[in-house]
């Protein structure tokens, strides 16, 4: 690897630091200004590690706290959702045997 290469790569690594930084400050001034755009953006640890900075009588814990609940929510809609497929799925499959029982019987 030339000197060109290294130093090209070595441009590239700290511009991602540069982005990453920059990204985090975004995330940490909106989990402060309550920002529920950001709060969604924020992947679980990320919240964690935000919400733990305020004391639990803050507004932005108890956001961090609402936010939590709302993904929980989220989470069991998704499982209901899979139940009710299921649900209808076995409705479905019941009738028809139902049905096709009752014409095997009386075609005898």
């Amino acid at each position: 690897m030339n000197e060109n290469e290294a130093a090209e790569r070595q441009l590239s690594v700290m511009e991602a630091e540069q982005r990453k930084d920059e990204e985090d400050r975004r995330l940490k001034e909106g989990f402060k200004n309550m920002d529920a755009v950001v709060l969604a953006e924020l992947k679980d640890d990320k919240l964690v590690a935000l919400q733990f900075e305020y004391p639990p009588s803050s507004p932005q814990f108890i956001r961090g706290e609402h936010e939590w609940q709302r993904r929980l929510f989220d989470r069991q809609i998704d499982s209901q959702r899979l139940a009710i497929f299921a649900g209808l799925a076995g409705v479905i499959l019941g009738s028809f045997l139902t049905w096709f029982f009752t014409w095997m019987a009386t075609k005898k």
